[in-house]
């Protein structure tokens, strides 16, 4: 059986903690380097290999899933790990597990389009209040 569970400070503000996400869970390893051309997985494996290259991207989805939905996403050379999130609207989005209600973004306007003209090598992140931040 397992042993007495604690809450940690993450949990009690209401954001799960990463560790015991990832560590409890039967995972399985998804390739992101053959991710089919016109799917989820492929844009990802393209938004991600702007910050990281694809050998150090850890995608995962639940071993219990049969159709291997993403579940997470680790990147631990940068020390970032990424949880799915089903909106309101029923869309998925990555939240980041190391910063509070921060997730990744491609919504863009032509303001943010012109900032990041010549920042090729970054990941934007924005809030729930629309706040962006951008990760080089």
């Amino acid at each position: 059986g397992k042993g007495k569970e604690t809450v940690s400070d993450d949990q009690k503000n209401g954001q799960p903690k990463k560790a015991a996400l990832l560590e409890d869970e039967e995972l399985v390893l998804l390739n992101l380097l053959h991710a089919t051309p016109g799917t989820a997985m492929f844009s990802l494996a393209r938004v991600l290999s702007r910050i990281e290259r694809l050998s150090y991207i850890l995608a995962w989805a639940l071993r219990r899933d049969p159709k291997r939905r993403l579940y997470a996403v680790e990147l631990p050379r940068l020390k970032l790990t990424f949880m799915v999130r089903t909106e309101t609207d029923g869309t998925t989005a990555l939240y980041s597990m190391d910063h509070a209600d921060l997730m990744i973004s491609n919504r863009r306007g032509p303001t943010v389009n012109t900032l990041l003209g010549g920042i090729p090598h970054s990941l934007l992140l924005c809030n729930s209040n629309q706040e962006h931040q951008l990760l080089v």
